[in-house]
């Protein structure tokens, strides 16, 4: 991944404190930005924290031609998930656990959504009870 000069490493986190700003409104998830080389490009996973449930959720992946192109992508996207996409609930729990855990998320379909949800947990570890689509306000 090219290193990012003084400006455009100013810009960047600029960028990512406007996005953590937007998605901190509704909740204080912690939020992860995890860039990595994919195929000579920059991929950006943008991590959600819960902290009542300790347990990460992926809210956005892309990819550019740098670190600032994929960080323009992921705040346009930030800026109008909620209009171009539909909400749904997920009802859930790991193994071992008793507690259905209650869960949101915004997505163009259900498999979009899973596949959020699904973010670096194992598939074998978690039961999902309900996936279900939430009217529009």
């Amino acid at each position: 991944m090219k290193e990012l000069n003084a400006e455009e490493t100013l810009r960047a986190l600029a960028i990512e404190k406007e996005i953590t700003e937007i998605l901190g409104q509704d909740s204080n998830h912690r939020i992860n930005f995890n860039y990595h080389d994919h195929l000579g490009n920059v991929q950006l996973n943008i991590e959600t924290i819960n902290p009542r449930y300790n347990q990460m959720f992926l809210f956005f992946t892309g990819v550019g031609v740098s670190k600032l192109d994929v960080l323009t992508k992921a705040l346009e996207y930030t800026r109008h998930y909620r209009d171009q996409s539909d909400s749904y609930t997920i009802q859930w729990t790991s193994a071992g656990e008793k507690e259905v855990r209650t869960s949101y998320f915004h997505g163009r379909s259900i498999e979009e959504v899973l596949e959020k949800f699904r973010y670096g947990r194992d598939r074998n570890k978690t039961t999902v009870f309900l996936v279900s689509l939430n009217p529009k306000a």
